[in-house]
């Protein structure tokens, strides 16, 4: 998220700064972390919202 900040990361990071980090998986390799990200965009939207209610609420406890 820091990279993709300061300019470092991806081209489309590089003029559309993120403003949050929505999902953090930790312990993925890049392989697994691309495989993650393309099931996250296959989502429906609706799909989408719970997974991010789901980690608000995991990340509160």
């Amino acid at each position: 998220f820091t990279a993709h900040l300061s300019g470092k990361g991806a081209k489309y990071t590089r003029l559309n700064k993120p403003v949050e980090m929505r999902i953090v998986s930790d312990g993925l390799n890049k392989s697994e972390a691309l495989k993650r990200e393309i099931g996250i965009k296959k989502l429906t939207a609706e799909q989408k919202r719970g997974l991010w209610a789901e980690a608000e609420t995991l990340a509160k406890d």
